[in-house]
């Protein structure tokens, strides 16, 4: 894998909508808000999904026509929203709106490599009406957390080797410290990626029963670690990058490497 794994969450909310003019207050309601719960699998997988189907009906039998505007916000960091009316095939990022009656379809999805972080968030749903006034509704989104697929790799690897394919890094034998994030169960720190000396994090996914370790290109203290060719692997309490390499830039002298680390 060339690139970062983008763990995808799906959640389609569908909102139905009609709308009444009032004397007093909002001339309508929004029926089926409740509560809703994602797991985290800790794997790219766009078939975690949930649906929550909303329906905004008049509270009259006769009203005025008038444009309802729908916003979602409270939504937790790395989650983001697409809105597709029935009226319009176009993108809107936050806020729907239309003249009812019109119905449309919210997805919200995760963007972050590791996935939102677990816990319980409160949304809110805000109906602005342009003739009969506002109103709000909440629900909660729970994120659980991912299952501990981690946690078997954190370790000491006392035998690791580093094989410099080209530039000035030195083939080296060194040790390395592996350790779970507490924030995330699928995402691991290395104290001494490639005997570099700086800790670098990796992302853990497993996929048909095999465990595998992606490093997203980031830069720590002066080193740049870029992921040249394809994602590690971890079987038999070892780390496996044989078959993938990294382009490490320091002080403007770039090698590529790669290596095994064994416990």
């Amino acid at each position: 894998m060339k690139k970062n794994l983008l763990l995808l969450f799906l959640l389609s909310v569908s909102i139905f909508s009609c709308s009444k003019k009032s004397s007093s207050g909002p001339n309508y309601q929004i029926s089926g808000v409740q509560d809703v719960t994602l797991q985290n699998k800790g794997t790219a997988t766009p078939s975690n999904y949930q649906m929550l189907s909303l329906a905004i009906a008049p509270k009259n039998s006769t009203s005025d026509q008038e444009t309802v505007t729908l916003t979602i916000t409270g939504l937790p960091d790395g989650i983001v929203m697409n809105a597709i009316t029935s009226s319009s095939t176009g993108t809107i990022t936050s806020t729907t709106n239309g003249t009812v009656p019109f119905a449309t379809v919210l997805t919200f999805y995760d963007t972050t490599t590791l996935g939102a972080p677990a816990g319980v968030y409160p949304i809110t749903v805000t109906c602005d009406g342009s003739k009969s006034g506002n109103t709000n509704y909440k629900f909660n989104m729970t994120i659980l957390a991912g299952p501990a697929i981690a946690t078997s790799l954190a370790a000491t690897y006392a035998h690791c080797d580093l094989h410099v394919i080209s530039g000035t890094m030195p083939s080296a034998s060194y040790v390395d410290v592996v350790t779970v994030d507490p924030s995330y169960n699928n995402k691991i720190w290395f104290s001494n990626f490639y005997n570099t000396g700086q800790k670098i994090y990796g992302v853990v996914t497993e996929v048909s029963g095999q465990t595998f370790v992606n490093i997203p290109n980031q830069t720590v203290n002066g080193y740049a670690i870029v992921q040249a060719m394809n994602t590690g692997y971890y079987l038999n309490q070892s780390f496996n990058w044989n078959m993938a390499s990294f382009q490490i830039t320091n002080n403007g002298n770039t090698s590529v490497c790669s290596a095994f680390m064994q416990r």
